[in-house]
């Protein structure tokens, strides 16, 4: 039985588990050449890197600090109806 040549059509595409998308960062680094922009840049992808390692998509990492920021306790009354 072949394999259908079609089953790799569909993933992103990513160099180093980091999606090439966020490659596009060096491009800000030819428009702002800085020593800060640089090591940032690097930073960024070292980072987007780690997460490509663990297989957490970034997606799912703002997802968390946003759970983490709107706190535990979430009512369904607006705050100006709420008795406390």
């Amino acid at each position: 039985m072949e394999t259908n040549r079609w089953r790799n059509a569909g993933k992103p595409i990513r160099i180093e588990k980091i999606h090439v998308g966020w490659y596009a960062l060096i491009l800000i680094w030819f428009v702002h050449m800085t020593w800060v922009t640089f090591v940032g840049i690097v930073c960024a992808l070292a980072l987007l890197g780690y997460l490509g390692w663990k297989n957490t998509p970034p997606s799912l990492l703002l997802r968390s600090w946003r759970a983490k920021l709107k706190g535990d306790h979430l009512t369904g009354r607006p705050w100006w109806y709420r008795r406390n």
